[in-house]
């Protein structure tokens, strides 16, 4: 699913570009599906707690097509509205496989490896994101923006058919439907289901709890800097996303005949986020060693990252530009897994508050900082800063 996610959205900035959106016009895209996603993010774990998420990633996968279809729409020219349209479906069903997922790792698991199987999860995610941006770069060449949108909704609806569904699914939906006319599982049955998932947990003394209060109190600055990081890291990933290909077209960045101006866009984020990929797995064999509790490689951590975007406003060489794209990897990679691990170690009374936040907190950046960038660019005596205008 991301890599046919981060196809469409490489997709999306070339027939964007190609049909000469502003910047205010790409980052408001960009906007529009961080917000849907961060308002119905909520709506889908609600959801998605008597809905099984077997299901809602089958729904996914038509909201998938729809935005596919609204972009081909869009780029044979039928709307400009579309590109709208369809971004904001792709808020809409990032939540229905995201969140789901997360719910089915963590249920064929068990309590006990969820931590674990999570991690595994990230770097899959994060593979999926890399490839998907090269594979778009290359293929929209080969098979134009139709076809191109046509193989992301392709590889998404097979899906359908391969994700897993659980022995006796289909009773246990209709047990839990909150509508009359099902029959609901016997009151023993529930009580053996939730005696077999739920993992018995002593209760905490007083001093044990003074304790937890404690580490909570000389946990809480730290996790607060990784959110000042993810805010500014996903932000800054998100102007990338819609910003970096038009900036490539612009100023002719390339590396030679291996990668076009048009196509420089997917491989630099592929670079990127194939190095985060390496990050998470190193972070994970050092498992907390030398790097957390310390301010000062927090605050490295943004210093560095600002640099390296820095050489992005500056430099208009692609070659010098690819080492950039290994340090944002790097340090988006850190800044994730930092709030992650600071985020699990708050007690448990205030744990999922706190990762929660750290997902508000990612798509309050995800919203903000592209429309910032968009608007800092904006003409000032339009308006019609949301049409697209197409080349004559």
């Amino acid at each position: 699913m991301n890599f046919s996610t981060f196809f469409y959205w490489c997709c999306v900035a070339r027939i964007a570009v190609d049909a000469d959106a502003s910047p205010l016009q790409l980052g408001v895209m960009q906007a529009l599906a961080a917000l849907t996603c961060a308002l119905w993010c909520p709506v889908v774990g609600y959801i998605n707690s008597w809905v099984p998420s077997w299901l809602l990633a089958r729904i996914a996968t038509f909201t998938f097509n729809a935005e596919c279809a609204c972009l081909i729409g869009a780029a044979l020219g039928a709307s400009d509205a579309l590109f709208y349209v369809s971004t904001f479906l792709a808020g809409v069903t990032t939540p229905l496989f995201w969140v789901t997922t997360q719910t089915s790792v963590s249920k064929e698991a068990g309590a006990r490896g969820s931590d674990r199987s999570l991690a595994t999860f990230a770097v899959f995610w994060s593979v999926g994101k890399s490839v998907g941006y090269v594979a778009a770069s290359y293929l929209f060449t080969l098979f134009g923006p139709t076809g191109s949108v046509a193989t992301a909704g392709a590889a998404v609806a097979a899906l359908f058919f391969v994700y897993p569904v659980w022995p006796n699914a289909w009773s246990d939906l209709k047990a839990k439907l909150p509508f009359s006319g099902f029959h609901r599982l016997e009151e023993q049955q529930v009580q053996q289901e939730v005696q077999q998932e739920v993992v018995k947990e002593p209760v905490p003394s007083e001093k044990d709890e003074k304790l937890a209060s404690l580490v909570d109190e000389y946990n809480t600055p730290f996790l607060t800097m990784c959110w000042a990081m993810n805010f500014c890291n996903y932000g800054m990933l998100n102007v990338l996303n819609s910003q970096l290909g038009k900036l490539a077209k612009a100023h002719k960045i390339s590396l030679g005949n291996l990668v076009t101006p048009d196509q420089f866009l997917g491989v630099f984020m592929f670079i990127l986020f194939g190095t985060q990929t390496l990050m998470f797995v190193v972070l994970a064999i050092l498992h907390g060693i030398h790097w957390q509790y310390k301010r000062w490689v927090i605050y490295a951590a943004e210093l560095v990252t600002a640099a390296a975007l820095l050489a992005l406003a500056l430099v208009d060489e692609g070659l010098a530009l690819l080492p950039a794209a290994c340090v944002v990897g790097v340090f988006a990679g850190f800044a994730y897994q930092s709030s992650i691990n600071y985020s699990m170690r708050i007690s448990q009374k205030y744990k999922g508050t706190f990762m929660g936040l750290n997902e508000t907190v990612i798509s309050c950046g995800s919203f903000f900082t592209p429309l910032a960038a968009g608007y800092a660019h904006a003409p000032r005596n339009s308006r019609a800063h949301l049409l697209v205008r197409r080349p004559l």
